[in-house]
This record gives structure tokens, sequence and C-alpha cells, in this order.
């Protein structure tokens, strides 16, 4: 009877070990490219966000100003803001005399 033993052939030690190192390799290398190309990722969107932010805060303060004005056309525009920006510029009512007043200077006196 012949015997219906097949020979298997076994890879060398040294081989699996190799084999083994280079998949490792591999994989490493992988996550490393993926790590990287992830933080590149995290660090645009961080800086998009801060960007984001500070325009944010800019159109707020745009905003507020713009609210502002929009107070000070609709407070000049009445009687009393119009004589308010007349007084500014020194007009008086007819019979009105102008009086300025100007504070008087501070005396020194000579240190002994």
């Amino acid at each position: 009877m012949a015997s219906n033993r097949q020979t298997q052939t076994k890879m060398p030690e040294w081989l699996t070990y190799a084999l083994l190192g280079i998949g490792f390799g591999i994989v490493c290398l992988a996550g490393a490219f993926f790590g990287l190309n992830l933080k590149y990722g995290w660090d645009r969107a961080t800086k998009l966000s801060s960007d984001n932010d500070s325009l944010e805060q800019r159109i707020h303060r745009e905003l507020y100003d713009h609210q502002q004005l929009v107070k000070e056309i609709a407070y000049y525009s009445t009687p009393s803001g119009q004589e308010v920006i007349a007084r500014r510029k020194r007009y008086a009512k007819p019979g009105e005399i102008m009086l300025t007043v100007t504070p008087p200077k501070p005396h020194t006196k000579p240190i002994p």
C-alpha cells in the first residue's frame, strides 16, 4: 500500500518572522499616514472655527455700531437734536447773547 501522506513543505522560521515584521511595518506606516491626515484635517477645522468666531464678533460689533448710528440719526432729526448741533457750532437764537466761559488757569506756586 502506498502511503497517502502528502509532504508538506514547512516555511522557514525566519521567513515567518520577516513576513510578520513587514506586515507590522505596513500597518504602522498606514496608521501614521492616516493619523497625520486626520491631524491636518483637525487643525484646519480648528483654524476655520477660530476664524469664524472672530468674523462673528466683528459682525456683532458692526451691527451694534449701526444701531447706535441709527439712534443718533433719529435723535439729530428731531428739533431738540438739531438745536444741539447748532449750539455746538456756536449758533444762537435771535436775541440771545453767546457767553463763553473758560476755566481759570491753576495758580502755581514756586517750591521754596
